[in-house]
This record gives structure tokens, sequence and C-alpha cells, in this order.
């Protein structure tokens, strides 16, 4: 990527009710440019950007990474500089659970399938274990099982393995299983990494799918 985007990388946290001027300056500063005065409007701060975007963008492509996109005005500060003459081949990618908003945007859609059980194993285990190689023999078949919960989600593998970590006792892993199966959390730091991470996706299903998020 770095070959390929010889301007730079730029990657950007958004989340859900994003503080668009907190996040053009931010940006501004990495691109080691003037920042306007602070009583500027948000519309000052974004059209700066992009003339600065273009600047960089006219000498070397740039990659613009806009992270847990969930509404489309973040991408609307940025269509000046997309569609940019002098801005061919610099890109914007963005990761966002709105199939929606990217067809707003008519933008080429990626989808990011959950891992198959070979791929949920290791990094479970990588949290887990620091790797598949450390398993002990005894827990082997417990550390499957207690993965295969997850059901190939990213999130859950990391959370769940890194509350696992440095437990060996069997009974431990038995009882974790159990509570898995039974949608029961494991700990604070269980529900707070995970379920409230995920709770905005819960919430949008209201609009969406709202008998998915009665579920």
């Amino acid at each position: 990527l770095k070959q390929l985007f010889k301007g730079g990388i730029f990657w950007l946290t958004v989340a859900l009710d994003p503080n668009i001027k907190k996040i053009l300056r931010s940006l501004l500063k990495r691109l080691r440019a003037r920042l306007p005065p602070p009583s500027s409007s948000k519309e000052a701060d974004a059209q700066q950007v992009c003339h600065e975007l273009q600047l960089q963008g006219q000498r070397k492509k740039l990659l613009l990474g806009l992270d847990d996109v969930w509404k489309s005005r973040i991408l609307d500060v940025f269509d000046a500089f997309v569609n940019h003459p002098s801005s061919s081949g610099s890109k914007i990618l963005g990761t966002t659970r709105s199939k929606k908003l990217l067809d707003r945007k008519h933008a080429t859609k990626i989808e990011v399938r959950m891992l198959n059980p070979k791929d949920s194993f290791r990094l479970f285990c990588w949290h887990a274990f620091s790797g598949v190689s450390n398993v002990p023999k005894n827990l082997r078949k417990p550390a499957e099982d207690v993965a295969a919960e997850c059901k190939g989600l990213p999130l859950a593998l990391k959370v769940i393995g890194g509350t696992m970590a440095g437990k060996r006792d069997k009974s431990i892993w038995d009882h974790t299983l159990k509570k898995l199966k039974n949608a029961e959390t494991l700990s604070s730091e269980h529900e707070m990494q995970l379920f409230h991470r995920l709770q905005p996706s819960v919430d949008d299903l209201s609009e969406t799918h709202p008998h998915l998020k009665d579920c």
C-alpha cells in the first residue's frame, strides 16, 4: 500500500456521532497544513482539508481511510477531493455496517465475511495462548469449542480469547463454554468490550430490520 500511495495513507476513526471539525483538524495537522482560526466554520475547515488533499494528490496518490462510518455527511465532506480531476488515482476506503450508505455514494462494496473455523481458531488462540502451538493438549478440544461459539466474529474471538488468557484449568473452560451456549456474559470486561461495542449495530436495526432487533 505504501508503494502504491506514495502521497501518504491517512487513517481516521469516525464512529457513530463524529466530531467532524475535530476529525478535519487532525487530518490538517497530519498534512502539515496551516490550521484555520478556531472560530472558523466546519464548512471552511472542510474546504481547506479538500484543498490540501488536492495539492498533495496532484503530486502523489493518497489513500484516505475512514473507519466505522455510519452517516454520509463525513463522506460528503470529501466529495470535492474525490471528484477533483487532479486527484486521479487517490482513493477513499471506508469501513461501515451500512450497505445503504454505500449505495447512496455508488461505492464499490467489498463484504468482509465471518472467519472460517481454521482462521477463527488461530485468532482465538493468538489472544488466549499467544498462538496455536502453545495450546495445552488437555485444552485443545475445549478451546476449539469455545472458539466455535464465537461464530467467526473477529471481535468476539479477540475479546473472549483475551478473557481466557492465563486460564489452564479445564473446568473453567467447560464452565465458560456452558455460559456462552446460554448467551451469558463472562465478565464485566466481556460485556463492555463486546456487547457495548456491538450496541450501535443493534440500535441501527430499528430502522432496517425491526423484527431482528426484537430477537
